[in-house]
């Protein structure tokens, strides 16, 4: 499984710096945030009070951040996610055999690392290709698309949620940054706070932006339409029960995992059982 990890792991630069976007620090992609969260009425009033208080320089160092850490959390959690999926099992899903003069082999995903297919941006359903060989041999194969950072970003979100009940990412986030804090300070700011944004508003604002810059990190595949894909192809025996039943396969596959110009070369073992 390490090169399956290997190729999870493309996708977690590109998710760290969809969180910056055009920024250049992290403080620049919050402010940037900011700006997206605040209604058109204090729109105005942040811009102003940005400029003028140069809370471009000024709000990091009254937080006492050092480097970019909202940056080097997402990388942290990302990479987490692409190791995690060396530790279980990646797919489940039920293969349908249709007439063979008529209709084509299917393949459903039901979870995907215990993910819920949609929710890790998997295509739910795919044609697949089935073959059976004497000597009870079965051969399938399929071909997978999905979203890559969706889908380490919600195992990361998954991974964050089990070590600590209610906490996401955006949450996260928000206390790597010290919203209270950052609230403290933008309040203070006497153009932002004439226009009618104190303490609470401004920490509620700081949470909004979080919630956004996280939005960023999970959507870049689909913001750039980076798609990675998995073809792959099974070579499985197929267990009989004394009436000559098929009642469960067991075997391998390999395959290649694609995404933007990486190809990487994997391969994992296959079990499954007949359903009714």
């Amino acid at each position: 499984f390490r090169a399956w990890v290997d190729a999870m792991n493309v996708a977690v630069e590109p998710g760290v710096l969809a969180l910056r976007d055009s920024a250049r620090s992290d403080i620049e992609a919050f402010i940037d945030a900011l700006q997206e969260a605040v209604a058109p009425e204090l729109g105005l009033a942040l811009s102003e009070a940005r400029a003028k208080g140069g809370w471009d320089s000024t709000l990091s160092t009254a937080l006492g951040l050092v480097g970019d850490p909202l940056s080097d959390k997402t990388r942290t959690w990302l990479t987490a996610a692409a190791e995690a999926t060396a530790s279980q099992k990646l797919f489940s899903a039920v293969l349908t055999v249709g007439d063979p003069n008529e209709d084509p082999a299917e393949l459903s995903l039901v979870s995907v690392a215990g993910l819920d297919p949609s929710v890790a941006g998997f295509a739910r359903t795919q044609a697949a290709s089935l073959t059976a060989d004497p000597g009870d041999a079965l051969l399938f194969g399929s071909l997978l698309y999905w979203l890559p950072s969706q889908f380490l970003a919600e195992l990361a979100a998954q991974m964050l949620a089990q070590q600590s009940p209610g906490l996401t990412p955006a949450l996260a986030l928000a206390e790597e940054l010290d919203c209270p804090k950052a609230a403290a300070y933008l309040s203070s700011d006497k153009t932002f706070k004439a226009a009618g944004c104190d303490e609470s508003c401004a920490e509620g604002l700081c949470q909004a932006a979080m919630d956004r810059l996280w939005t960023r990190v999970r959507n870049n595949s689909a913001a750039t339409s980076h798609f990675a894909q998995l073809e792959f192809s099974a070579t499985n025996t197929v267990d009989f029960d004394d009436e000559a039943r098929p009642r469960g396969i067991a075997g391998t596959w390999v395959g290649t995992v694609t995404q933007t110009d990486n190809t990487i070369s994997v391969k994992g073992s296959t079990t499954g059982s007949a359903v009714e």
